[in-house]
C-alpha cells in the first residue's frame, strides 16, 4: 500500500496546526514534512469567524490529502513496465524473466490500446525467459524462429521505453558477437541502442523471423538471447516452434512492431500457473 508511518508521524499528521501546509511526502521513511505558510494564505485559510469544529475539518482534509499522495505515489513507484512479443493467435508472449521480479500482477498492452490481464505460464530465470499468457488474439502471427544468425547482419526491435506514453519505438541494430557480455554460447551482443523498458521485446532479422529477445546492456553494445535458447524454452513447455530462414526477398519492415506488446507489473510476486 504506502510506507508505514511511526506514531510521530501519525501525531504530527492528526495535531498541525495552522502554522503549515502538507507538502509531497518522503518516501524514505523520514516521514512529511513542512514549510511555513504565507501571511496571505493564512488570512485566506482561517475563517474571520471561528467555529469550534473548523480546525478538527482542517486537519482532516490534510490528512485525506496526505493519504491519497502516499497512495499515488506508492503506486506509481509499484508499477514498471517491459516489453514482450506476442508468438502465436493462442496469446503467447515471450517476455524477460526479470520483467516480472516483484510481481503480484501482470497486463499485457495491445497495439490497439486494450489492457489484458496476462497469466504467468513458465519462468527461466538463468535464460531470463519468460511466458505469459492472454485471450486469444484474432490475426496474430505465427511467428517462425531462426538460429543461424551471422555476424553484421541488421536486425530490430520495438519496445516501451519507461515511462514514454507512446507506441513504443522500432530501433534497427548489427549483430556484433554471437556470445553474452560473460562468453554465454547462448546470448549474443549488438550494435546499437536500448531503454530501460525494452527488455523482454522480440529481436527480428529483415525476413521477420524471431532471432532473438532483449535483455539489457548499455550503448553502444546491448545484449539478446538467442533464437536456440528461446525454442528450447519454448518446447520444453509444449508451444510448438516454427522454423524460419531466410527468403528470397525480404519482407517489409515492421514485424518487431507488429509482435510488440507493452507488460506492466506491479506488487509481489505471482508464482506460476500449471
Amino acid at each position: 500500500m504506502f510506507p508505514p508511518m511511526s506514531s510521530h508521524q501519525i501525531w504530527w499528521l492528526l495535531s498541525e496546526g495552522n502554522n503549515a501546509v502538507l507538502r509531497q511526502p518522503d518516501l524514505a521513511g523520514r516521514g512529511p514534512f513542512r514549510t511555513p505558510i504565507s501571511s496571505a494564505d493564512a488570512q485566506e485559510e482561517v475563517p474571520m469567524v471561528h467555529h469550534p469544529r473548523s480546525g478538527r475539518r482542517r486537519r482532516a482534509r490534510r490528512l485525506a490529502a496526505v493519504v491519497l499522495a502516499l497512495l499515488s505515489a506508492a503506486a506509481s513507484a509499484a508499477a514498471r513496465s517491459g516489453s514482450g512479443s506476442v508468438l502465436n493467435p493462442d496469446g503467447t508472449v515471450l517476455t524477460a524473466a526479470h520483467v516480472l521480479e516483484d510481481c503480484r500482477s501482470v497486463a499485457v498492452v495491445l497495439r490497439d490500446g486494450r489492457r489484458q490481464t496476462a497469466r504467468l505460464v513458465a519462468i527461466d530465470p538463468l535464460g531470463d525467459l519468460a511466458l505469459l499468457r492472454i485471450p486469444p488474439l484474432a490475426g496474430a502471427v505465427r511467428l517462425s524462429l531462426r538460429e543461424d544468425l551471422r555476424i553484421g547482419e541488421e536486425v530490430e526491435h520495438h519496445g516501451f521505453p519507461q515511462g514514454a506514453r507512446e507506441a513504443g519505438r522500432t530501433v534497427r541494430s548489427t549483430v556484433a558477437r554471437l556470445r553474452g557480455p560473460r562468453e554465454e554460447p547462448d546470448s549474443m551482443a549488438l550494435a546499437g541502442e536500448i531503454r530501460p523498458g525494452e527488455s523482454g521485446s522480440g529481436v527480428f532479422d529483415a525476413y521477420g523471423n524471431l532471432v532473438g529477445m532483449a535483455y539489457g546492456g548499455r550503448e553502444p553494445t546491448w545484449h539478446a538471447v538467442q533464437a536456440g535458447r528461446i525454442a528450447e524454452f519454448l518446447l520444453l513447455h509444449g508451444v510448438p516452434v516454427a522454423a524460419g530462414g531466410p527468403a528470397r526477398n525480404p519482407l517489409p519492415t515492421g514485424a518487431s512492431r507488429r509482435a510488440a506488446v507493452r507488460v506492466i507489473c506491479q506488487g509481489p510476486p505471482i508464482p506460476p500457473r500449471r
